[in-house]
């Protein structure tokens, strides 16, 4: 059995610090959106917490609700689903877009040149990855959303590189038309 010490009266037992409430969801933003942010806000020192807090606030109201909707952007949506593959209910998130914003989107040419191709890439073609192998449509399309997100990875890079140059040369790429 442990022995108890009995403590000076000039000592004093240590506290334990106050730790802030960390929430329970960190989101993390893709680097060159969280600059492009900091550089826009410069008075937001800590923009990370903002969107956390944005983010925790919609999903608490997605899961509280059902549903957020959220005014020219859309609507995020949750609900319970059983799941045949784990045997068990799962949760399910999805988002709609509003109509507002997929019509500004669609009338807008240089949006809709920015924007991929699902499973379109240099690399791998959909059609042809599900005709030559044995994959279903879904091995399928996954592996081309791996393939798209990869591509998204190399372009945050290209994005960051650039505003590091930028920044340095005082310029802007924003006005190079792809």
């Amino acid at each position: 059995m442990p022995e108890k010490v009995k403590l000076q009266s000039s000592e004093k037992p240590k506290r334990r610090k106050k730790r802030n409430k960390k929430s329970k969801w960190s989101f993390k933003l893709p680097p060159d959106v969280r600059l492009s942010l900091q550089k826009e806000f410069p008075e937001i020192k800590k923009i990370d917490r903002v969107v956390n807090a944005v983010f925790e606030k919609i999903l608490t109201k997605t899961t509280q609700d059902g549903a957020c909707t959220i005014t020219r952007f859309g609507s995020f949506i949750a609900y319970k689903s059983h799941s045949r593959r784990k045997g068990k209910t799962v949760p399910r998130f999805k988002f709609s877009p509003s109509r507002i914003m997929l019509h500004d989107i669609q009338n807008d040419s240089y949006i809709m040149r920015q924007i991929p191709e699902y499973g379109q890439s240099p690399k791998v073609n959909l059609a042809e990855t599900f005709v030559d192998s044995d994959q279903s449509g879904g091995m399928a399309r996954r592996e081309a959303d791996q393939i798209n997100r990869t591509i998204a990875k190399q372009k945050t890079a290209e994005r960051m590189a650039q505003d590091e140059i930028a920044s340095i040369l005082d310029e802007s790429f924003d006005e190079e038309v792809v």
